[in-house]
């Protein structure tokens, strides 16, 4: 009677056996949660590992302060822009132009930066894994927030004069400003800057009751520019009807007054 032989090392023990998963160890990720992260999951960036992005390499530190520092220009400009300025080909219209840019090289270097983990605590470096997470995440939120939403309603730099009694250009003028309020979906990717605060708590050592003020300053800052800007944009869906700038005998303010008003 002969004897079937098993491919399983049964009395290998010890080292042996270790040895002999490694070598068994598939190689192959897929993607799927199942994927083998055994090897693409460390701290540091592993030395098999190409065109990856290293989160921190000092350039990746100075592109994070970058991508902070244009959400801070969306979280203050944008609404203010939208609520109390009309669009003209002027240098503010430029900087968005960039500011979009900048959006979308920061969408296709998701593709390409690990995630951290905060389960295993490690970065997964898994090439399928990060596309999947960054998809199922943040990816449709970044995608609708650098369409060109300008353009979406003819021509952006049309100026539309509205006089009392006159819905037709009343009513043009509104389908104009909803255009442009689609450009507000930009405000969404304000709560990614979140993590900034990770990064100061950890950087400057500083208090979780510290960080926690630090917080709510800026929450109230923030909520208290954007209601003023709010405030102002509802003023702009009644032009021609008496609204609260021509009932307050505010038209010839300065945008100063308006904001403040």
């Amino acid at each position: 009677m002969t004897s079937i032989k098993s491919d399983q090392p049964s009395k290998k023990t010890g080292k042996e056996y270790e040895a002999y998963l490694e070598t068994t160890r598939p190689t192959c990720y897929c993607m799927t949660a199942k994927a083998d992260r055994s090897l693409t999951s460390t701290l540091s960036k592993p030395d098999s590992i190409k065109y990856m992005l290293d989160p921190s390499h000092w350039i990746m530190q100075k592109w994070v302060n970058l991508i902070t520092v244009l959400l801070l220009f969306v979280a203050f400009v944008t609404p203010f822009e939208v609520a109390f300025l009309e669009t003209k080909p002027d240098l503010l219209f430029v900087i968005n132009r960039f500011v979009d840019v900048g959006f979308i090289l920061d969408m296709v270097s998701q593709f390409f930066l690990p995630y951290y983990d905060s389960d295993d605590l490690v970065y997964v470096w898994n090439r399928d894994l990060i596309a999947l997470n960054y998809a199922k995440l943040w990816f449709p939120l970044d995608l609708v927030s650098v369409l060109p939403y300008d353009f979406f309603g003819g021509d952006p730099f049309v100026n539309i004069e509205v006089v009392e009694g006159d819905t037709s250009a009343a009513g043009q003028l509104k389908v104009l400003r909803l255009v442009r309020l689609l450009r507000l979906i930009k405000l969404a990717r304000v709560f990614k800057s979140a993590k900034i605060f990770t990064v100061l708590q950890v950087r400057y050592e500083i208090t979780f009751i510290g960080i926690s003020l630090i917080k709510l300053g800026v929450l109230c800052i923030v909520l208290l520019h954007w209601f003023a800007c709010l405030w102002g944009l509802a003023a702009g869906f009644e032009a021609g009807t008496n609204n609260w700038i021509l009932g307050g005998g505010m038209r010839l303010a300065d945008l100063g007054d308006l904001y403040a008003g």
